[in-house]
């Protein structure tokens, strides 16, 4: 009798340490392609900083500007100065960044022409992008509200 006990109050513990392992657990990230962070939108350049100087650049201090625009169904332009600099297809991955090897969303760009950006902050009206380089930049945008 007191093996039948001992049996069954072992099956429960284990039951019940498996069930508050599994809730207790992260889950996986939606893929990709499910992903919608709100970054749909123009999106203007207002300042970065970093670099191996550490220096800031405002927008308002340049003779340049620059804007990303993103799409609904994937696709993204970068312009510098209305001029285009890249544009094709996006996607949001969820893992670590390479730098600091912290899980969070990257911006990654299928064509390769820019580096990929580890999405720091995204709201309604600010999106801030770091570069996943040594010394690369962290970049400030505001989203532009259509007239």
């Amino acid at each position: 009798m007191t093996r039948t006990i001992t049996a069954i109050m072992f099956a429960l513990m284990t039951i019940t340490i498996t069930c508050m392992v599994l809730s207790c657990s992260r889950g996986t990230p939606p893929a990709a392609e499910e992903v919608d962070l709100g970054e749909v939108g123009t999106w203007n350049w207002v300042m970065s900083a970093g670099g191996i100087t550490g220096d800031t650049i405002y927008a308002d201090s340049v003779d340049y500007m620059r804007r990303l625009v993103f799409d609904t169904v994937g696709n993204y332009v970068y312009t510098y100065n209305k001029a285009l600099v890249s544009a094709g297809k996006y996607f949001l991955s969820y893992e670590s960044n390479p730098v600091n090897s912290q899980m969070g969303w990257i911006l990654k760009y299928e064509d390769g022409r820019l580096p990929f950006d580890w999405v720091v902050e995204l709201s309604a009206d600010t999106l801030v992008l770091a570069q996943t380089v040594i010394d690369g930049y962290t970049s400030t945008y505001v989203r532009e509200i259509g007239l």
